[in-house]
């Protein structure tokens, strides 16, 4: 009670990070309701993104009227077997909704959002016998659910939304893979429905013309970004390397395009000294001096994967072939299609075709594992579990050794195979990957190419030359493929700790020292 108590605690009051920025940035006062330009932002309660819209607010916010838009169409909602802990874990969440979306519209406010619009906000808009409507509807499409796959059939008043869907449920069930008897599976289906309706008279009707969403994935980003752009809309996400990427009826994703990087780097100038710059910092990536080699290249690694302390036995290197695993509650289909239904299906596909085969295999969970989803730990668990026989190294374990060792690696679509690529190891992905176009994995294009692959791993070879790992990294990671100019790469937004609101502290001191070098 105490932990819950002090949730709340946090959520009513104001800390003294957020307290600063209060103190330190309002443009209420440069918007005025006769601006004639309406945009809308997605005010997602992330430290990050409040103060990337801050950075943006003087060239692309203060001659328009802004809207906002808070994501509350589906909540996180693990399965739970008694009523009264369904009943608790329900009150728990809307307390915590209430207080969060109170906290953060105060926040966003400064930017001079004066009108917000939520789920049921939106859900008003339109009438109750379009609810009723949408609701019959929502039920014949679940009960067409015979199989996983068919929830990628899912289109909803002509907009494709299956894939987001799958994705959605996987999320914010907390649940591996998708049991598509579930009645959440079907609450996704109907507020889906609703909202698609809802949001694109809000669109309409409040003339939206520029939309800025964190991402594109899940119904709760997915729906509205894609909405906008059948409506001929400006949509801009945040595009991970990216600090902004804009959307198009061809590119409906906020990660970098795959299929461009190759070519944006055929058109870059001076491309020997691009190619330098990148050889110098994957040098620096794996040397040994490093403590923290994996900040050169990662702002999202929790620890180094190449010079950690572990203690190796003969156990941990009697294989030939490592599995690394994803995080199995993100985005299954962030860069595009994969083979399997979901990582879930692929890894219990793929351990048990190695149980056939009697060979040893070394399994690594996902470095980020101590810090993201601690889902991710018990399924892990269960799989130590179920398949005892292979090699279960520790996330901390460290790369290098796995290198010196393996004939063969696997991962859906990790950054891992780069990394492997480079050290001229044979590598498998199960769908799109940021490498694609430079050919630095295996990318089969059905399960039976899968199958075919592992068999003959022993004549798999990588032939990519390090001159096109330094073009993919330099590319992808260090060049600006930004959609339009902003303060946030000036300052190197993306490496400050925003999880927390110490960060604030530390973007608020960059954020004024820029505008202050401006004026001098």
């Amino acid at each position: 009670m105490f932990y819950y108590l002090k949730i709340i605690f946090k959520l009513i009051f104001f800390d003294k990070f957020e307290k600063l920025y209060l103190n330190k940035i309002d443009y209420r006062s440069k918007i005025t309701s006769t601006k004639k330009k309406i945009i809308l932002i997605e005010t997602i309660p992330d430290y990050y993104y409040l103060s990337y819209y801050t950075t943006i607010f003087n060239d692309r916010f203060k001659d328009c009227h802004i809207i906002g838009y808070w994501p509350d169409l589906v909540k996180n909602k693990s399965k739970s077997t008694f009523t009264i802990i369904k009943i608790f874990k329900y009150l728990r969440s809307e307390i915590f909704q209430f207080f969060l979306k109170r906290k953060w519209k105060k926040l966003y406010s400064q930017l001079g959002i004066q009108k917000f619009y939520d789920y049921k906000d939106l859900k008003k808009t339109i009438s109750n016998s379009e609810i009723r409507r949408a609701k019959v509807n929502s039920k014949k499409i679940f009960n067409k659910i015979k199989e996983k796959k068919d929830i990628f059939k899912i289109y909803i008043n002509n907009l494709y939304v299956g894939d987001l869907i799958y994705d959605t449920y996987i999320r914010y069930r907390n649940e591996p893979t998708v049991d598509i008897k579930d009645q959440f599976l079907y609450e996704i289906i109907e507020r889906s429905y609703i909202f698609t309706k809802s949001f694109a008279y809000l669109i309409q009707s409040e003339n939206i013309k520029d939309f800025y969403f964190p991402y594109s994935s899940y119904v709760v980003h997915g729906i509205p970004a894609r909405l906008a752009i059948k409506l001929n809309r400006i949509v801009y996400t945040d595009g991970n390397y990216q600090y902004n990427k804009k959307l198009s009826k061809n590119d409906l994703r906020h990660v970098e395009n795959v299929d461009n990087l190759k070519k944006i780097f055929h058109g870059l100038k001076n491309k020997n000294k691009k190619i330098s710059i990148s050889k110098k910092k994957i040098n620096n990536f794996f040397s040994k001096k490093n403590i923290n080699a994996t900040k050169v290249l990662y702002n999202y690694m929790s620890l180094n994967t190449y010079n950690s302390n572990f203690n190796i036995t003969k156990k941990n290197l009697d294989f030939e072939v490592v599995i690394f695993l994803p995080n199995f509650f993100e985005c299954q289909r962030e860069w595009g299609k994969i083979i399997f239904n979901d990582f879930y299906e692929w890894i219990i596909f793929t351990l048990d075709y190695f149980n056939k085969t009697k060979l040893k295999v070394a399994i690594k969970p996902h470095p980020n594992i101590y810090s993201i989803h601690p889902e991710n730990k018990k399924l892990i668990e269960f799989l130590k579990k179920n398949y005892n026989e292979h090699i279960w190294l520790d996330a901390k374990f460290p790369n290098k050794i796995i290198f010196n060792k393996t004939k063969l690696a696997i991962s859906p679509w990790g950054s891992v195979l780069w990394e492997l690529a480079y050290f001229n190891i044979p590598n498998i992905s199960i769908g799109e990957n940021p490498g694609k176009k430079f050919n630095l994995s295996f990318n089969p294009k059905n399960i039976q190419e899968y199958i075919n692959l592992i068999k003959n791993y022993k004549k798999l070879k990588n032939a990519v030359s390090k001159k096109t790992i330094y073009e993919f990294v330099y590319v992808y990671m260090l060049n600006n493929n930004d959609a339009y100019k902003s303060i946030a790469r000036n300052i190197e937004l993306k490496k400050i700790d925003l999880t927390v609101s110490n960060g604030l502290e530390e973007f608020i001191k960059r954020f004024k020292r820029y505008e202050d070098d401006l004026k001098s």
